[in-house]
């Protein structure tokens, strides 16, 4: 259920709920006319995992076209616009404040009305695909050519 604030329906996810497509993706469909992950990065340290995650999370920016606001204590604190792109962004590790504006939106998108039906389905031909294949390919080869080398008609 989104989180009503003036005139505004925010979807509000806890750090890794992000990494889930369908979590965001029940905001919109709740009327959620944008989001917040509220993360905490510091523990990844130096590794690479804290800028995954933020790209993940502009990810489902793209996926519901909705603006993101990702506050974070000591992470990478910033606005995510609907297409993807990362705003300005505080310095990993410290806590800082980043003022950005947030645009709202009600945009359906594909993504938002079918989901992940079409991986499924290019998953479901990537396996039956070789199969069809193959079957097609001996069914020809079986049947013999009117016009080959073994024919009398030459």
């Amino acid at each position: 259920m989104p989180l009503e604030l003036r005139d505004t329906r925010m979807g509000v996810s806890l750090c890794w709920d992000a990494m889930h497509p369908e979590v965001m993706r029940a905001f919109a469909a709740n009327g959620a006319d944008s989001f917040a992950n509220l993360s905490r990065d510091e523990w990844y340290g130096d590794s690479i995992a804290a800028r995954q995650q933020l790209q993940a999370v502009a990810l489902r920016a793209i996926e519901n076209r909705r603006f993101i606001a990702r506050p974070t204590s000591g992470g990478f604190t910033t606005m995510i616009d609907a297409h993807g792109r990362i705003g300005e962004t505080g310095t990993y590790g410290e806590a800082d404040i980043v003022y950005a504006d947030l645009y709202t939106s009600t945009t359906l998108t594909p993504y938002q009305q079918i989901g992940d039906v079409f991986p499924w389905v290019a998953g479901a031909g990537a396996l039956i695909w070789p199969y069809w294949v193959g079957r097609r390919s001996k069914r020809h080869s079986t049947q013999a050519d009117p016009h080959g080398p073994e024919s009398d008609a030459a």
